[in-house]
């Protein structure tokens, strides 16, 4: 009896989920990056990814691209004609062109907390979700970039929030040239972010916030800007919100372009986190710093916050 070559494959249905995360462990996050792989249509990948019907060719080259044995994942049970019908791709069928395409990108930049598509790497989320629980915690993830730093952030965040924490996170990666002029205008600026979002939804507390902030900054020719930023989260941020505030600052690596900033910021980082371990107020801090490989340099090991807490790599 000869054999028979099914004209179409489709992967099988408890492994759609298994090889989109290979698809994006081998570096195809997107569709369209697995399309131009082949040389096919973006969506033929989307067939593929998405377990429906596609070219029994097509179906073998993305295996062999994902390392993957097409006879491992590839369902047998459907019938040829089953397969034909269902060979045109979703995208020109005329109902489906009324469907929201909810699915049928991968996301780009930080997975959504609710995403299928984030890879756990155990045990770097346990020990962040239960070290974000301790009073004056400092969590260090260092990794280079599109690695999951912001998707691992998130998901810290989320615990965080979960717990009625305040929680706000700082972009450097994001923010204005001229936020880093001199380390006056970069501090003044750090503060109002972190007041603008304590007081996003209460502007009493926000108007009472800025009014201190402006007052403690007149002593600053006096104590010293760094002084000053640290008397004002402890004998006025801290007093008035009464909870707990987890700060994440996510490219804290551009901060190295500018040594009149970085220098002191960075020691004064070091510092608050040693005042948690002997002042209860700042035991309402809790820091989580994310940085790239990338773009590290060498730091005064006594004024730095990048050798204690708890670091996390990702690779």
């Amino acid at each position: 009896m000869p054999t028979i070559r099914m004209r179409s494959l489709k992967v099988r249905s408890d492994l759609i989920e298994y090889v989109k995360r290979r698809a994006i462990n081998k570096g195809y996050t997107r569709q369209l990056d697995l399309a131009e792989a082949i040389d096919c249509s973006q969506s033929t990948a989307y067939s593929f990814l998405n377990g429906k019907p596609v070219d029994n060719l097509n179906f073998r080259e993305f295996c062999n691209i994902l390392d993957l044995d097409f006879k491992d994942i590839a369902d047998f049970g459907v019938s040829t004609k089953e397969n034909e019908e269902e060979e045109n791709p979703p995208e020109i069928l005329e109902i489906d062109k009324m469907k929201p395409p909810l699915n049928l990108e991968y996301p780009e930049g930080a997975v959504p907390v609710d995403s299928s598509f984030y890879v756990e790497r155990p045990p770097n989320e346990q020990r962040c979700y239960e070290a974000i629980k301790k009073p004056g915690c400092l969590i260090r993830i260092k990794a280079p970039q599109q690695m999951g730093k912001s998707s691992l952030l998130a998901r810290i965040i989320q615990q965080a929030t979960s717990e009625e924490n305040i929680t706000i996170t700082i972009d450097f990666g994001i923010a204005d040239e001229q936020f880093f002029s001199n380390l006056d205008n970069f501090l003044y600026c750090f503060c109002n972010i972190v007041i603008d979002e304590i007081g996003r939804n209460n502007p009493e507390l926000l108007e009472k916030l800025s009014d201190k902030l402006d007052k403690r900054w007149k002593s600053c020719k006096r104590v010293g800007y760094n002084q000053a930023c640290r008397n004002y989260f402890e004998r006025d941020l801290f007093p008035e919100i009464k909870k707990s505030l987890v700060l994440s600052l996510e490219t804290v690596d551009r901060l190295f372009q500018y040594p009149g900033i970085y220098k002191d910021f960075f020691a004064l980082l070091r510092a608050v986190h040693e005042d948690t371990k002997r002042r209860d107020t700042w035991k309402q801090l809790r820091l989580i710093l994310a940085y790239s490989t990338e773009a590290y340099v060498e730091v005064d090991l006594n004024q730095s916050p990048f050798n204690v807490g708890l670091p996390v790599e990702l690779q």
